[in-house]
């Protein structure tokens, strides 16, 4: 119905927000039409620069694709995501997506690399929270899967981040990091 009233109106900034929704939620029922609503979402967010949509766009093929473990595709996407982003200077969009590259990375076996993308975030006292909560993760589940010292820490400091933000997709990332970090301890909290 948000297409169609869109359209009807000639609002293109609506119509490709309606497109990322229902491609996202298509993606994320196992639906392999989403992906071709959030690619149209893109392009016209592109050729019409609008530049949130743009970013929420390549976070959203990213996320799905990621879901879906279509690894190289969502690193693939959150990459383009990055690089958009710096192109105008979007600093929020550049510090959310890198956290999800990172998370990317970590699920690709590349673990230096994750780790290494998430540290230059965690050293940044001036990230903000949501740019923040995937790195810290990732660096804490590194580190648990490692045997470091400091995974506990990190992941206790995500878990008091997370809750501020809302970020449903962001709590579970993180909930599942911890509980992995717990089995690879043999402990119960």
């Amino acid at each position: 119905k948000g297409v169609t009233l869109a359209r009807s109106l000639n609002n293109i900034e609506i119509e490709a927000h309606a497109l990322n929704n229902i491609g996202t939620a298509k993606m994320y029922s196992s639906d392999n039409t989403g992906e071709k609503y959030l690619k149209q979402s893109l392009e016209l967010s592109l050729q019409n620069d609008f530049h949130e949509h743009v970013c929420r766009a390549y976070v959203n093929l990213g996320a799905a694709n990621m879901y879906l473990r279509n690894l190289s595709e969502a690193d693939k996407f959150f990459s383009d995501g990055v690089d958009y982003a710096n192109e105008r200077d979007i600093n929020l969009a550049i510090q959310c997506i890198t956290g999800e590259i990172a998370f990317t990375k970590l699920h690709m076996g590349k673990w230096d690399e994750a780790f290494d993308i998430s540290y230059e975030v965690y050293a940044n006292p001036k990230a903000p929270v949501l740019g923040r909560l995937l790195p810290v993760t990732v660096i804490g589940l590194i580190r648990a899967r490692r045997d470091d010292p400091g995974a506990f820490q990190l992941l206790d400091e995500a878990n008091e981040m997370v809750y501020d933000t809302g970020e449903l997709m962001k709590l579970v990332k993180l909930k599942a990091a911890r509980a992995e970090a717990f089995w690879l301890k043999n402990e119960l909290q």
